[in-house]
């Protein structure tokens, strides 16, 4: 397990309330696997929600998940991210990652899914959804059973 923090301070685990300007805030702390093309354009999405949204649900970008160690610490530094690693069961069960977002090459997708809905976390998934119709289905199967 490898995990790398920009600093000692961390939010804690569950979603936080926040003041800001007069409104609370509910905080999600979201976990991006993939830092390929999409998995930059979700971190800046959801890095945008509080500028472009008046809504009081915000993702704080709570981990990134890439290839290396390298390219997982470049990402976190670039994007915001508390923190990176370069193994998706660090991400995946996380307590401080209570969403997932699947941004990886489609022969991962369903092994990642289905270990982020056992553990109860709601999964935002890239196309296509797996590498097989088999993977689509049984992705589905562990989403109905978990009750996400």
């Amino acid at each position: 397990m490898r995990v790398s923090d920009s600093d000692d301070n961390h939010f804690a685990t569950g979603c936080k309330l926040v003041l800001r300007k007069g409104m609370i805030v509910t905080e999600i702390g979201i976990g991006i696997l993939g830092g390929g093309y999409m998995g930059k354009a979700h971190s800046v999405a959801m890095a945008a929600v509080g500028a472009v949204f008046n809504t009081a649900l915000r993702p704080r970008l709570e981990m990134i998940c890439a290839s290396s160690p390298e390219s997982a610490e470049r990402y976190r530094a670039a994007y915001g991210f508390g923190r990176a690693t370069d193994d998706w069961r660090t991400l995946v069960e996380d307590p401080k990652v209570e969403a997932i977002v699947i941004a990886t090459p489609q022969a991962t997708h369903r092994d990642i899914a289905e270990a982020a809905f056992a553990l109860g976390k709601p999964v935002l998934c890239e196309k296509p959804m797996g590498a097989d119709l088999g993977d689509a289905e049984a992705m589905v199967q562990a989403a109905e059973t978990s009750g996400v």
